[in-house]
Formats: C-alpha cells, structure tokens, sequence
C-alpha cells in the first residue's frame, strides 16, 4: 500500500493506493454487506450534512471476530486518539461524569488546541472525502 501525495493538506482523508483490486472489491462487498456497522458522517459537531455528507463505518478488527485480527498491526484512530481528544469514562464512572465535563469544560482551551492539532495530522480532504475517496476507488478499480 502507497500513500498518495495529495496537493490539498487542508483536507479530510489520506488517499492510498492499494495495488490489489480483489481487496478493494472486497472492501466495497464489506462496507455493502454490513449496513448495522454503517452510520451518518459527524464531525465533532454531530451530524451536520452540509459539513459532512457521508455513510462511515469504523472497523475495530477485534471486533469482527476474526482469528487473524492480531496480524494487523495498526492501530483504530478511534483508539489512538481518544484519550488526547476527551477522557475515557468506564459505565461504573459515569457518576463523576458531571466532575470531569466540570474539568474539562475549565481546560477547554487545552482540549481545543489538541483536537485541532490532531485534526491537522490525520484529517485530509475536509468537506470534499466522499467525492475524493470515490474517485481515488474508481482510479483503482479502472486500471
């Protein structure tokens, strides 16, 4: 797998080009096969189509229940993130729940900065994913 390098850094998504068109069949069968994993495109501000117009689906491979999910070696954005961008709060903690917004809400400067940064790093082709990503498998699938 190769990154594309796009022009544009100001975007949502990377762009990578795969080099096996049976695994992007198979990516599309997936996506078209599992409507219960897919949902509504958010940004952090929610559902917002004139933002992000979109059906995402997030795979956690551990979740798919797959016996070879230990090979992939990369690590969910969802995961790596998500201690940086907010807390984590177990269902047995939510009663600190009004604390910890409390908290946050005080150092809301802190997680502005963060999230922004972050946002730099991993987010490409903001407003224009679908449409690239379309293209990008379509580029694929052609050759």
């Amino acid at each position: 797998m190769n990154r594309i390098d796009l022009k544009d850094k100001n975007n949502f998504i990377g762009s990578w080009n795969i080099d096996n068109n049976d695994l992007c069949k198979r990516i599309i069968e997936f996506f078209e096969n599992n409507k219960n994993l897919q949902k509504k495109g958010t940004t952090v501000s929610g559902v917002n189509e004139k933002v992000k117009k979109s059906i995402d689906l997030s795979i956690d491979p551990k979740k798919l229940n797959n016996p070879e999910a230990d090979r992939i070696r990369i690590i969910p954005i969802e995961k790596s993130v998500r201690e940086k961008i907010g807390v984590v709060v177990s269902p047995e903690s939510l009663s600190e729940l009004p604390q910890i917004i409390k908290k946050m809400s005080i150092n809301q400067e802190k997680w502005t900065k963060e999230i922004k940064r972050l946002r730099k790093e991993y987010v490409y082709n903001l407003g224009r994913s679908a449409v690239i990503g379309a293209e990008n498998i379509l580029r694929i699938l052609r050759r």
